[in-house]
């Protein structure tokens, strides 16, 4: 019988020992996201072009 637990954030299915990474991978996305925008003091956020650019030619 395998042992195995649910990580209590995604719902993952991990091996007995393992660790889940979707919380750092989502930290990761969310500090990526706050890199690329800033919001404007109306409240707008817009999207910085140089900066995309740059993750662009990184592909």
């Amino acid at each position: 019988m395998a042992r195995f637990k649910v990580c209590e954030y995604c719902g993952a299915a991990l091996d007995f020992g393992e660790t889940c990474d979707c919380k750092r991978e989502a930290e990761s996305q969310a500090e990526k996201w706050r890199s690329m925008t800033k919001q404007e003091t109306t409240g707008q956020i817009r999207l910085l072009p140089e900066i995309i650019t740059k993750e662009r030619d990184k592909t």
